[in-house]
């Protein structure tokens, strides 16, 4: 019999070795002359297959249960679900990925008709500029007037909201229009990157005050390294909304930092000694079999079509991430910053026919009975 954890109720311009420590700055409005450029870095690094994890991935011996007797039609199947009350198309959603450069916009553009036409979740880049930058302020105004029934979730990372007051956080919200937050934990990739801010101190006690303050949902996620079965508990205790495991096993942020320096040097070095670092999606499988939580699981790291998707959702996700796929299926040229939009609407017409041929093959009609009897084995 499973046990019930207790939710807790609610009451400088120079770039910088990642092995010199800095303190948490006093003032959070920092600007950050290398922002746009690191950003390019990662969406150019982001397509390259040396970031991708491919071997020796958990979701690979994942397995569903097929059945030769589905015994209900293809069209019976629907895969809709719900965000805090708001109706979407599928379980899957677009991972934050991009914000800040010269093909950041189009891309966003892109991503937000996406989200409109298709109704599903959009979780935007990282909104740090906007700390600092009208002009990052004013580009998603921009497409929130443009794409106005876009679902947008903001974004920033943990190590700046310790540092940041609510009322600021609450302004980036509500000038995105957003309909929850994003809290990205990325301790591992702070450490590797050279402008790097590894400041955690006292993460989960801001994690727990903003859930508190603010008017939306909030969740937490990992970059790609996930969480241990410990950080679950605690993550519950917080009464965050939902965790994206954010696992490993697909775009690792290590290498991505790693590349960004020059070839052979230490730092590059070093950043592929971590490049293994953290957890796939068996700690949570392993967790959930024993312990279950208040807030919802959602699943990414890693996912690449719609029955990776399936496999996640059997494990118990309600919601599913993807990043780098979304980005692969748009862009043509990065160079030449060519884009396809009609390849990006392809692509989610894809995933979301194989996802009901998955729950078909299985025998199911419908996520929520396919999550309850956990339609999956390992081997």
């Amino acid at each position: 019999m499973k046990s019930r954890i207790n939710k807790r109720k609610k009451g400088s311009s120079k770039r910088r070795s990642f092995f010199i420590s800095k303190k948490p700055s006093i003032a959070p409005l920092v600007v950050d002359p290398t922002f746009d450029s690191r950003k390019s870095d990662h969406l150019v690094l982001s397509l390259d297959g040396q970031t991708q994890t491919v071997q020796n991935r958990f979701i690979d011996r994942i397995h569903l249960k097929a059945t030769a007797f589905p015994e209900i039609n293809f069209s019976d199947v629907s895969v809709v679900t719900q965000f805090n009350g708001q109706q979407l198309s599928a379980p899957f959603f677009i991972s934050s990925m991009t914000s800040g450069t010269a093909l950041g916009e189009p891309i966003n553009e892109a991503f937000a008709l996406l989200s409109q036409e298709k109704q599903i979740l959009m979780g935007v880049g990282s909104q740090r500029k906007e700390l600092y930058s009208e002009s990052a302020q004013a580009e998603w105004k921009r497409i929130r007037k443009k794409y106005p029934r876009s679902l947008l979730l903001s974004n920033l990372g943990l190590s700046q909201l310790i540092t940041t007051p609510s009322d600021q956080v609450k302004k980036i919200i509500e000038n995105l229009e957003a309909v929850g937050l994003i809290i990205h934990c990325n301790a591992m990739q702070e450490c590797i990157q050279m402008e790097g801010t590894p400041n955690f101190q006292s993460g989960l006690k801001t994690i727990e005050k903003l859930v508190h303050e603010l008017d939306v949902p909030v969740i937490v996620k990992e970059v790609g390294f996930g969480f241990s079965q410990a950080d679950l508990v605690r993550l519950n205790q917080t009464g965050v909304y939902a965790v994206d495991f954010s696992g490993r096993g697909g775009t690792n942020w290590a290498r991505i930092e790693a590349l960004r320096y020059p070839k052979k040097s230490f730092q590059l070095d070093t950043g592929f000694v971590f490049s293994d670092w953290g957890y796939d999606i068996q700690e949570w499988v392993e967790f959930h079999d024993k312990e279950s939580v208040s807030y919802q699981f959602w699943s990414s790291g890693g996912i690449r079509n719609g029955l990776d998707i399936a496999k996640m959702v059997s494990t118990g996700a309600y919601l599913v991430g993807m990043a780098q796929p979304w980005l692969k299926s748009l862009v043509i040229d990065m160079k030449k910053k060519k884009l396809n939009t009609e390849n990006l609407f392809q692509f989610y017409d894809k995933t979301h026919k194989e996802l009901k041929i998955a729950l078909f093959g299985c025998g199911y009609a419908n996520l929520d009975l396919f999550r309850k009897n956990k339609a999956f084995y390992v081997r």
